[in-house]
């Protein structure tokens, strides 16, 4: 809107009219110029609005995806064959050729003096051949041409005579495996006689001569009596008992002892060695306890482990005490020195 200008109303006062005494009053001031009045702007050009965007085409939906096809299953893996074990060892045969002993027997239900016992080893064919001798067969003799050697802890045979069997724990008489024991029985027809043996054992070892004993240690040995008891009521049964022994290889003394065979104790306090000359045996007498009947004999020997020459000690016995009768076989292994 356009707005006229005013030109400004100058007020005197009026005191001042009026005294004209005053100083003389100042020179009416000239109106200003009359302002112009401003052209009017004209107002800006309408703005057009922008065209309208026209909206996007739709876009097509993309093509559904088809699942992937299922994936079979791979083919299940045939397990491994089973592997077989490996065969087992066969077990040790470390025998070879003969080994010597001493074996016990009953006959007639009586205890039989001992006797000695011979076998042979062949590794190679598995085999061995055995004699077994009691004392009291007047020189006959129990024998296997040959029966099958299959271990050192397994073999035997048996004849139209009789049978002989390897023991299913050696370790029950000697923790010794320089040692081999078992059981025996037959029946031999000779010089018109038969004679039997039941309930006989058999220990054998490299023995050795008593030109390769030491000569200067005291040695002693421990293990176990195996053998047969009868007491003339009851049948004939096995008995255990404990074996010892000790030797002074200097002078060839010493002792022997079985104890606790069958509730009884006995030995020789007076062993000597000396009588085994160049053999490979000695023999004693055996008694009881002081005030016992019992008596009875023994034959015995040193065995060699492949280095000491008397390792071990193996032997035979033949006891009776009023009615009670006993016969076996003993082994034991030398005991580690004492400091």
């Amino acid at each position: 809107m356009f707005v006229p200008s005013v030109a400004p109303v100058l007020f005197y006062p009026t005191a001042l009219i009026d005294c004209p005494a005053l100083v003389g009053a100042p020179d009416p001031v000239a109106p200003p110029d009359s302002v112009d009045p401003h052209d009017l702007v004209d107002p800006p050009d309408p703005v057009d609005p922008p065209d309208p965007v026209d909206p996007p085409d739709p876009v097509d939906p993309p093509d559904p995806v088809d699942p992937p096809d299922p994936v079979d299953p791979p083919d299940p893996v045939d397990p491994p064959d089973p592997v077989d074990p490996p065969d087992p060892a066969d077990p040790p045969k470390t025998r070879e050729g003969p080994y010597n002993g001493f074996a016990s027997s009953f006959s007639g239900g009586s205890a039989a003096y001992g006797g000695s016992a011979h076998l042979v080893f062949d590794r190679a064919s598995g085999t061995f051949s055995a004699l077994i001798a009691p004392m009291q067969w007047e020189g006959a003799a129990f024998e296997v041409a040959q029966g099958q050697y299959v271990s050192d802890n397994e073999f035997g045979a048996s004849t139209g005579d009789g049978s002989l069997q390897v023991a299913a724990d050696p370790a029950a008489l000697c923790d010794c495996d320089y040692l081999s024991w078992g059981s025996w029985e037959a029946t031999v027809p000779a010089h018109g006689t038969e004679h039997s043996a039941e309930h006989g054992y058999w220990v054998v070892g490299n023995l050795t001569s008593s030109a390769e004993l030491p000569s200067d240690i005291v040695a002693s040995y421990s293990g176990r009596a195996i053998g047969a008891v009868s007491d003339g009521v009851s049948d004939v049964r096995t008995v255990t008992g404990d074996f010892s022994a000790t030797v002074d290889f200097a002078s060839g003394t010493g002792s022997l002892q079985i104890s606790n065979f069958d509730g009884r104790s006995f030995g020789d306090s007076d062993l000597d060695i000396n009588a085994m000359g160049p053999e490979v045996v000695f023999s004693g007498g055996l008694m009881g306890d002081p005030g016992s009947e019992l008596h009875g004999s023994y034959s015995a020997g040193f065995a060699s482990d492949g280095e000491d020459k008397a390792a071990g000690m193996l032997g035979t016995f033949d006891v009776q005490d009023d009615g009670w009768s006993a016969s076996g076989i003993f082994g034991g292994s030398k005991e580690p020195p004492r400091p």
